[in-house]
Formats: C-alpha cells, sequence, structure tokens
C-alpha cells in the first residue's frame, strides 16, 4: 500500500519535470533571475552590515583609552609649546643688540612668531575637531584659566601672560 503522499509528491516531480523539457528558457530564466536577485539582495545587506560595522569601529577606536590619551597629549603639548614659544619670542626682543650686533639674516622675533602661528593652527584645528579635543575641553589648566580655550590666544595676548 503506497501512501498518497508520496504519490502528490512523485505527480508534483512529473509536473515540474514536464515544465521543465517543455519550456526549458522560461523555467531557466525564471532561475537564474531568482538567483541573481538573491545574489544583490545578499551583497547589498553584507554591504550595509560592512558600513555600520566601519562606524561601529572608528566608534571604538575613536573612544579607546589609547587614543584619548593621545590626543590629549598631543593638545597639551600643544598648548605647552605656545606658552614656551611667546616666551622665546620675549626673549628674543629683549635680547634684541643696538647697533654693534652681529647682522642677522632673518630676525628672531619673526621667526618664534611665525612658529607661534603655526603651532596655534595646529592646537585650533585639534579643538575644533570633535574626536580629538573632546576630553580634552573640560580639562583644567595648571595656570588661572578654568580650560583649555577653543581657539589658541594672539601672540600679543600670550606674551602678556607670559613675559
Amino acid at each position: 500500500m503506497s501512501d498518497p503522499r508520496d504519490e502528490r509528491w512523485l505527480r508534483r516531480g512529473d509536473r515540474a519535470y514536464q515544465d521543465l523539457t517543455d519550456r526549458p528558457f522560461r523555467t531557466g530564466a525564471k532561475g537564474i533571475a531568482f538567483l541573481l536577485i538573491g545574489g544583490l539582495l545578499l551583497a547589498a545587506a553584507f554591504g550595509v552590515a560592512n558600513w555600520i560595522g566601519a562606524w561601529g569601529g572608528e566608534a571604538k577606536r575613536v573612544a579607546s583609552p589609547q587614543n584619548v590619551r593621545e590626543q590629549n597629549t598631543s593638545v597639551i603639548g600643544d598648548w605647552e609649546a605656545l606658552q614656551q614659544q611667546a616666551g622665546n619670542a620675549c626673549d628674543a626682543k629683549s635680547q634684541a643688540g643696538g647697533e654693534g650686533s652681529p647682522t642677522l639674516v632673518e630676525d628672531p622675533e619673526f621667526a618664534y612668531a611665525a612658529t607661534y602661528r603655526s603651532t596655534a593652527a595646529d592646537y585650533n584645528r585639534r579643538m575644533a575637531n570633535l574626536y580629538e579635543a573632546q576630553t580634552i575641553r573640560n580639562l583644567p589648566l595648571p595656570s588661572n584659566l578654568k580650560s583649555y580655550p577653543r581657539t589658541a590666544p594672539s601672540l600679543r595676548s600670550m606674551k602678556r601672560s607670559v613675559c
């Protein structure tokens, strides 16, 4: 005695075989189209998952203790360099000689001002970047300021506080 379910599956298989032999292009094209669309959808899903994962990885890298420490060290180093360069500019002005001093090709005060501007530009760039200076913006300074300024002060105002 045979099971009616087995006969139903056999009839279904016979119909599918008959369709494939009678209309091979139509049945094959459906399968190929199904595989292509499925492949494209799968590729798009993996692309979106990779894009989301990349953002998550970047957020993890930015918030990592090593990166925060490195960025804080860079901003603090720039701030201290600004103070030192302003002090050097003060020293260069006070040590500028009179008529008997040797002739210099470049004014030392101008050179210190150029170095100050370069460091100030780096400091401003770091403080404007959320990923680089977010944690240091609210840290207290070891001086009379409440926190690190968002932009570097001018050389003239830094000289007033240092000299």
